[in-house]
């Protein structure tokens, strides 16, 4: 059954500080994930979800989104259908695109913690979380508008239900859901993960894994995961027998797109970036890690069955989802909480103890001082930013940065030991748990507040803006965007009601001139694509080169040339030749 004893959860007066550490854990990580959230303008890797939101709050049926661009796969449909959930609440912003990653990152911290103190104790549960809280992956994933934190949360939680199915159909039946769903809803990348979880649950197990309990519990799932995969689907005007074709169309997509990047990739790809992918969203924890894990196969041996279950079952999901060349690591984000579990039970000294893990973490311990100090150091490059880049700087650096350096460089100062009151506020001790602390603060100063505090000098997301204020009027052949067809990010951004015209050769821009009924048009093009468009159009048309309606200028100039010199799109006026 579900662990109910969590010394977390247990409230009995001795608990009270495990009790306030397992808040203080959520809360930081609630901090970490949502400060500044909206302020980064969307990445190009979040421009399918946002432009199929968009879509679909324009009423746009979701199975028509094809019909005006192609996104991946069915994953980036529903993740965007459930994402109408908090625009509807917060408007159709970044922040909106983003929060479903937020709550899904906390449901994998909450599950990694369950799991971490049923197979191990309380201690590598506040370790393992701390680290998971300050891991790259976690952050990075978590600010991110895509469904890969929900994945990995969606492994988690199966691992959890699993190990703690009770004899009830009900309690199987809502583990079957969660099974078919995840199948349904991420297809390859999900069954991937099964082997290795059910290897570090099943095979300790004296339950009875097959009873005739199973069969009501299928069929319960059954009508659940139906229900669910319906609503996903739904639009209105949608007559009740289509709804078979649009779930098989959804599984679909969603099979075919998973097999393809997760078992027949790139060519360009090679075998070893899983294991290149695995270090990177370890970081900054990468190399305790693997000397905890060292440690841990060297004595594997004397490791309890279940903690060898444990071990087995992560190096399983490891080889199952990290092995085929070219695997992209945002899929490898399902790996991250078991082996940062393992790592915890190494670095606190439970299993696999050796000499030069205590090397390891006070090469840690001073590294992590090192990059604190370098962030109180970053106010007195005030004067430089102007000097460098042309520009005031961030007050959010400025300020923000250095304030969490003096926080890190506390925890490591101050952690002097069982009693210090760094591992009262933690739950972690040792000489380890400054450090960790420590990094989770380097990270939070990096991703939090640096990387938002920096948006301001991506130049992307104001020009196109203004594009979508001068195109949004105009019928859609007026609307030309030549050899660089715009990306998921821009039509967000731009925000136009209907199609428009792409052109990437000359042949299709004079077919597209052609198409203009009026003597006037507008078009998005690079500065440096302007000689080819007059070869192309000759003297019938002539482009407003020195007067543009936008101009997609840097703020920061390192030539020191003007503005339009400076470029990447430029949006001009374009007419008709004498």
């Amino acid at each position: 059954m579900m662990n109910l004893n969590l010394p977390a959860f247990d409230f009995a007066p001795d608990t009270t500080p495990l009790r306030r550490t397992v808040w203080l854990i959520f809360l930081c990580a609630g901090f970490i994930l949502l400060f500044l959230l909206g302020r980064n303008a969307l990445l190009s890797g979040e421009g399918d979800t946002a432009e199929t939101l968009r879509l679909l709050l324009n009423h746009t049926d979701i199975f028509q989104v094809h019909s005006q661009w192609q996104p991946g796969n069915g994953q980036v449909k529903w993740f965007a259908h459930l994402s109408t959930l908090p625009a509807a609440v917060f408007g159709n912003n970044e922040f909106s695109c983003r929060l479903l990653s937020v709550i899904a990152a906390l449901l994998l911290l909450g599950g990694t913690m369950i799991l971490a103190e049923d197979f191990f104790d309380w201690r590598i549960m506040c370790c393992g979380a701390w680290m998971l809280t300050g891991s790259y992956g976690f952050i990075y994933w978590g600010r991110f508008a895509g469904s890969f934190m929900l994945l990995a949360a969606w492994g988690v939680w199966s691992a959890v239900l699993l190990r703690n199915a009770r004899m009830h159909f009900w309690w199987r039946g809502l583990f079957l859901t969660v099974l078919l769903l995840g199948g349904a809803f991420w297809g390859m990348h999900y069954i991937l993960l099964l082997p290795g979880i059910f290897f570090m649950t099943f095979t300790g197990c004296r339950r009875a894994v097959f009873h005739w309990q199973s069969l009501p519990a299928l069929l319960l799932a059954a009508v659940l995961a139906g229900s669910l995969l319906t609503a996903a689907v739904s639009f209105p005007g949608v007559l009740p027998g289509e709804y078979p074709e649009r779930v098989w169309e959804l599984l679909k997509e969603t099979m075919a797109g998973s097999w393809h990047t997760a078992v027949y990739p790139g060519t360009s790809q090679n075998i070893f970036k899983g294991w290149i992918n695995w270090g990177r969203l370890l970081l900054p924890w990468t190399l305790p890690v693997v000397v905890a894990l060292a440690g841990i196969i060297r004595k594997y041996r004397e490791l309890s069955d279940e903690h060898r279950r444990f071990l087995l079952g992560a190096v399983l999901i490891f080889c199952c989802t990290a092995v085929y060349p070219g695997r992209r690591w945002e899929y490898q984000l399902c790996q991250l909480p078991f082996f940062l579990i393992l790592g915890a039970s190494g670095i606190t000294g439970t299993l696999g103890v050796e000499s030069w893990s205590t090397v390891v973490n006070m090469a840690m311990k001073y590294l992590m001082s090192l990059l604190c100090s370098l962030m109180v150091a970053v106010i007195v490059t005030w004067p430089l930013w102007q000097m460098v880049f042309s520009a005031p700087p961030p007050l959010w650096i400025i300020f923000g940065v250095p304030v969490l350096g003096i926080l890190g460089l506390g925890l490591i100062v101050f952690d002097t030991g069982a009693s210090s009151a760094v591992e009262r506020v933690s739950g972690i001790s040792g000489v380890w748990g400054g450090y960790i602390l420590a990094g989770t603060v380097l990270m939070t100063a990096a991703f939090s507040v640096a990387t938002p505090a920096l948006t301001r000098y991506r130049t992307g997301r104001p020009f196109w803006e203004k594009c979508g204020e001068i195109c949004r009027s105009l019928p859609p052949q007026e609307i030309i965007f030549f050899t660089a067809a715009p990306s998921a990010v821009a039509r967000y951004y731009m925000n136009l009601p209907g199609k428009f015209t792409a052109a990437s050769s000359p042949d299709e821009l004079v077919a597209a001139l052609d198409k203009i009924p009026t003597g006037d048009a507008k078009i998005i093009i690079r500065k440096t694509d302007i000689p080819l468009f007059r070869q192309a159009a000759g003297k019938s048309w002539f482009i407003e080169e020195s007067k543009p309606l936008a101009v997609e200028a840097r703020d920061v100039d390192f030539s020191g040339g003007e503005p339009e010199e400076n470029s990447s799109f430029i949006i001009c006026r374009i007419g008709r030749g004498n």
